[in-house]
């Protein structure tokens, strides 16, 4: 008998043991869990920043883009003005340049003649005769 109660204290103290190892692993499980979920809702949030920032990125590189075409068409269109004034300037340099050939022909060169004054030579015999 003392036998069989020595063996149910041993039984009870392995019961007791293995109760204590499963209050131990089912705290070590919630405490597990809990972490598990702390690092879910962190790896969230980090995913919700990371999409908000890639759509702000987005964003801005929409409006890059829209700035870029806007003033690639001003470079075109100011290209294209310059090319017309370009040949604008050399329609109006070619009449210019016309124009002076033409006046050129229709010069006429100024020669500094004097001549002399009639009254100047009847004078005298205008007041000889008088």
């Amino acid at each position: 008998m003392a036998s069989l109660k020595e063996n149910l204290r041993e039984e009870e103290k392995k019961v007791e043991a293995l109760r204590n190892t499963l209050e131990s692993a089912q705290k070590d499980t919630w405490k597990f869990h809990q972490e598990n979920e702390m690092v879910a809702s962190d790896v969230h949030q980090w995913v919700k920043e990371q999409k908000d920032n890639t759509e702000k990125l987005g964003s801005k590189i929409r409006e890059q883009v829209k700035c870029i075409y806007q003033l690639a068409g001003e470079k075109d269109h100011l290209h294209n003005v310059m090319v017309h004034l370009q040949h604008e300037n050399k329609k109006l340099r070619k009449e210019i340049d016309d124009r002076r050939q033409q006046n050129e022909h229709l010069m006429v060169p100024h020669y500094n003649i004097t001549i002399p004054c009639i009254e100047y030579h009847l004078k005298p015999q205008c007041v000889e005769n008088q």
